[in-house]
């Protein structure tokens, strides 16, 4: 085809040949990239140096040029247009070089704070834009042909935007009195006005788009740099309109503080006529803008944080390198006064932020200061936090990761997005730990919440995702996402803030579940998605290398880590329920898959199998690592075995706990939502061919189990439905075994602490083991026991032994809670019969007579949880001679009720320790006795010689309370 005008290639040949000297091929060459810039620029690479050039060519025809003006140091040419004396060709040649450079100068001037001599770039760019702008309107009332038309319109437009983005930087930068920026704003406003229009030119074939890639630099972000569109320029219009409203406000706030004796003046509610007129026309101003009090809070939130970042961001990274353990005070100390949420709070406000404004304005003469913040805390949350998302979206490919000379792993994230230089994601997630952190605060002050304050749910929840270093529900590419960085300290913080919230609702207790609900399902997600991640990053894939992706593996092991022992928390606190001999889901994840139903996940594989499989494939990742030698070769390609050592230590008893806790609060009945959910994925699996996902369902039970479950095939239903449901407790059983057996009492005994679901002192795994496997015990000796103590008069709860078909499981079971209650409690309970009674494929902890130096131990949580530790001591000690070591029994009796003195603990005490073999039984706290009393059937199981006396006094006392 034939060859563009514009090229270089065309201007050589067109000039080559015909030109009078250097200095005249030097102007063509000026000329002809001037006036196709756009063109030129959009074809060519490492501009920056094209640009440089441009401007030196450019100061050498100024030296020499003989029509140079004094007193307009940077114009080359003629400074005036007459359309009868001169020529238009030359005009619009002259009109595009001084044209380009003063955009060149305009971008070297941005970057200069001081104006510094008489020709530098401002002055140059000052002194030329009346010029520009009178060639613009000369030439445009010129008449000529189509293609000179055509880079006229571009030439005017680019003028215009030129005068608009002058006038707009000074009016930000070097104008401080109110009336003074009001007007040059309304000049820059005119301008881009007038750019918008001429990009309708001209009206046969208007240009619409103008590429100004010369216009792009480091230092500038916003579309509007890229290309002129009417889009783009629109957009920066309403900046400019921000930036007049801004000023504004500033300018008067400023002036108000000066007029007042002291800054705390302002939050106290009592100003002068003059300085209450002021403020309260501040206050309009501002909750106008942004939506405040009204439906539409939440408008151009991305302004107020902006304008926050511009001003304390260096500070808000101050506190990214500060432990969540460290008070509020200590981690933000340089800004915390700049959010004031009382009027204790107010720092220094000589330059203040727009949010400060905002908040001052929250406080005046407010009625309900903690619900007006609690509504307005939140949404800016949720606004920083999309802002962040949206950059990053934008900006994607450009994420590079390097270690800096401490080991530790820094991004080039600042260079992300077309907001502030300053608003980077990293700052951004600081600036959401602040916010949280206030939020902290004033919910913490607050009472009586409202229904409103569901956003702090919200803001509670985008918090936790974006701490995961994934964006759920964006567009962002999987490989980009592996680069973001978890942050455990903001997960720490809005868990912090939701659990505060919990028990400000804690009388509403459908409100509570709902919530503790929606975010445990969020926790789900987001382990499904960080082992998605960590498969990722351990194939080696993505743009990371090997170190990088080292310090990635153990930093998002340790996020995995504070999420599965939250999750694990949840699974604990709700337990599975027992009803007419079936085990139902607990509380919580039926609400959770519920939620998960309403929001229509589109996924095949239901979230709590999706968890139950991530789970799996992180134990495995754990368990590996113990059959890996630093000398061997790695199983993954992109990490060493030491890495994979220390990733798996941090996920060890997190996912243990998790996938224990899981086992405790699922539903086993086959038509429990668990059970349909699990059927779901194996159907899928087994499509897919691939292994099931279960730790133990290859588990060989022992002979006892085997014959129980073998049944008859005229069996009715519900004797093959409490077969399966043994089996499966079997299983489960095995499952538990297998994650606390292999690993000694010092990895397991690991101190973890839930913010959700806080417990009294004890180590997180075996206490969660300890609460599971008793509650199946009383399960199974209940449900498959109670034909049988019917019969023979037994204490089915009470039993010695377990039933057939339980028993090399119920041997297993009480294993695994001996070495549980040998961690927590630092007990040794000898059962060396147990051993022979478990199945041979039983996964059984070591026996171990020692314990471990310098360790802490704790007492039973409550009285019930003596009850069962009793119990089981009773089924360890009942076979044989051997007498129960007084130390067991001082642990069970330091739960009892503290009232040693009275009648009813003598009674209860003798009764224990009793030598009678038959005696043994538990003892009876005063609130388990009031339980008791209602079913008569209960007192004719009670064991031979107990004080059932002391049921009858429990009556009377009942009947006194009445």
């Amino acid at each position: 085809g034939a060859e563009n005008v514009a090229s270089l290639n065309a201007f050589i040949k067109r000039w080559s040949l015909s030109n009078s000297g250097a200095k005249d091929m030097m102007y063509r060459f000026l000329a002809h990239v001037s006036c196709f810039v756009d063109e030129i620029y959009r074809s060519e690479t490492g501009t920056m140096m094209l640009s440089q050039c441009i401007s030196e060519c450019f100061d050498i025809l100024l030296s020499n040029d003989e029509r140079k003006d004094s007193m307009c140091p940077g114009w080359f040419g003629l400074e005036e247009f007459i359309p009868e004396e001169n020529s238009i060709h030359l005009a619009i040649e002259t009109f595009a070089i001084n044209l380009f450079v003063a955009e060149l100068k305009m971008r070297a001037c941005e970057r200069h704070v001081v104006i510094t001599s008489f020709n530098d770039e401002f002055q140059i760019v000052r002194t030329n834009l009346p010029h520009l702008l009178h060639y613009a309107e000369a030439l445009g009332r010129s008449t000529m042909n189509g293609n000179l038309q055509q880079i006229l319109a571009k030439l005017q437009t680019r003028t215009y935007w030129l005068a608009g983005v002058f006038y707009g930087w000074l009016g930000r930068r070097h104008t401080s009195h109110v009336v003074d920026v009001k007007e040059i704003e309304s000049l820059a406003i005119e301008f881009v006005d007038k750019a918008i229009v001429s990009l309708k030119l001209p009206e046969q074939n208007p240009i619409l788009v103008i590429s100004t890639a010369h216009l792009a630099s480091p230092g500038r972000a916003g579309n509007h740099w890229l290309e002129l569109s009417h889009e783009n320029l629109k957009s920066y219009r309403d900046e400019i309109e921000l930036n007049t409203v801004i000023s504004r406000v500033r300018q008067k706030f400023c002036d108000l503080v000066l007029e007042l004796k002291s800054p705390e003046e302002l939050l106290s509610g009592k100003l002068t006529e003059t300085a209450d007129s002021a403020l309260l026309s501040i206050r309009s101003d501002l909750f106008e803008r942004y939506g405040l009090g009204s439906e539409n809070c939440g408008q151009n939130f991305d302004e107020l944080i902006t304008d926050f970042v511009d001003r304390c961001g260096s500070n808000l990274m101050l506190g990214s390198g500060r432990s969540s353990s460290d008070s509020i005070s200590e981690v933000w100390e340089p800004i915390w006064n700049v959010f004031p949420t009382n009027a204790c709070s107010l720092g220094h406000l000589e330059s203040p932020s727009l949010l400060t404004i905002v908040v001052i304005c929250h406080h005046y003469k407010s009625s309900n200061l903690s619900r007006s913040l609690l509504a307005f805390i939140p949404r800016l949350i949720i606004a920083a936090l999309g802002m962040r998302s949206r950059i990053i979206e934008q900006k994607e490919s450009n994420i590079d990761l390097a270690l800096d000379d401490d080991g530790s792993i820094s991004s080039n994230e600042s260079s992300i997005g077309h907001h502030s230089d300053a608003c980077d994601p990293a700052t951004l997630m600081q600036l959401n730990r602040y916010l949280l952190a206030k939020l902290r605060v004033v919910l913490d002050e607050s009472q009586n919440l409202q229904n409103e304050e569901i956003n702090i749910i919200c803001a509670v929840k985008v918090s936790i995702e974006a701490s995961a270093g994934i964006l759920l529900g964006s567009k962002i590419g999987q490989k980009e996402s592996l680069q973001l960085q978890p942050d455990v300290s903001v997960f720490s913080e809005a868990l912090s803030i939701a659990a505060i919230y919990l028990h400000k609702v804690e009388n509403n207790s459908t409100q509570q579940k709902n919530v503790e609900a929606s975010i445990l399902l969020i926790l789900w997600r987001i382990l499904v998605h960080g082992k998605r991640t960590m498969i990722q990053l351990l194939r080696g894939e993505g743009r990371i290398g090997r170190a990088l992706c080292h310090q990635l593996v153990i930093l998002r092991a340790k996020y995995l880590a504070a999420v599965a022992t939250e999750v694990g928390g949840f699974f604990s606190k709700y337990r599975n329920i027992y009803v007419d001999g079936n085990i139902l889901e607990s509380d919580i994840i039926r609400r959770a898959i519920n939620i998960s139903e309403d929001e229509k996940i589109g996924c095949e594989i239901a979230p709590l199998a999706q968890l139950a499989e991530s789970l799996c494939w992180l134990w495995e990742f754990v368990s590996g690592a113990e059959k890996v030698e630093t000398s061997t070769p790695s199983v993954y390609s992109s990490i060493t075995n030491s890495v994979h050592k220390h990733a798996a230590k941090e996920l060890l008893v997190p996912i243990a706990g998790a996938i224990v806790g899981l086992c405790g609060s699922a539903g086993y009945s086959p038509r429990s939502s668990v059970s349909e959910a699990f059927f779901c994925l194996e159907k899928k699996r087994i499509q897919e061919r691939k292994e099931a996902i279960s730790l133990s369902d290859n588990f060989g039970t022992g002979d006892s189990a085997k014959e129980w479950m073998s049944g008859d095939e005229y069996d009715n239903d519900d004797v093959k439905t409490r077969r399966s449901l043994m089996q499966t407790l079997n299983r489960t059983v095995q499952c538990i075994g297998l994650v606390f057996s292999g690993y000694s009492d010092e990895d397991i005994s690991a101190d973890l602490q839930c913010i959700m679901c806080p417990f009294s002192e004890g180590y997180f795994l075996p206490l969660y083991v300890i609460r599971v496997l008793s509650n199946i015990c009383d399960f199974v000796l209940v449900e498959y026991c109670q034909k049988e103590a019917e019969e023979s008069g037994k204490k089915h709860i009470w039993d010695d032994e377990y039933p057939y078909g339980f028993r090399g499981a119920g041997a297993q079971l009480d294993l695994l809670l001996h070495r549980a209650y040998r961690c927590l409690h630092g007990i040794h309970i000898s059962s060396p019969h147990l051993q022979n009674l478990a199945d041979k494929d039983a996964a059984i902890p070591l026996t171990s007579n020692s314990q471990t130096e310098n360790k802490k131990y704790f007492l039973p949580e409550s009285a019930n949880a003596a009850v069962q530790l009793y119990r089981c001591v009773k089924r360890a000690y009942s076979h044989g001679r051997r007498n129960i070591p007084p130390t067991l029994f001082a642990c069970i009796t330091s739960a009892l009720p503290i009232e040693v003195d009275s009648d009813k603990v003598k009674a209860i005490k003798k009764f224990i320790f009793s030598s009678n073999q038959d005696k043994m039984c538990m003892a009876v706290d005063s609130e388990t006795a009031e339980t008791l009393i209602s079913t008569n059937e209960v007192i004719d199981t009670l064991p031979p010689d107990f004080p059932v006396w002391l049921f009858s006094e429990a009556e009377e006392d009942v009947d006194d309370v009445d």
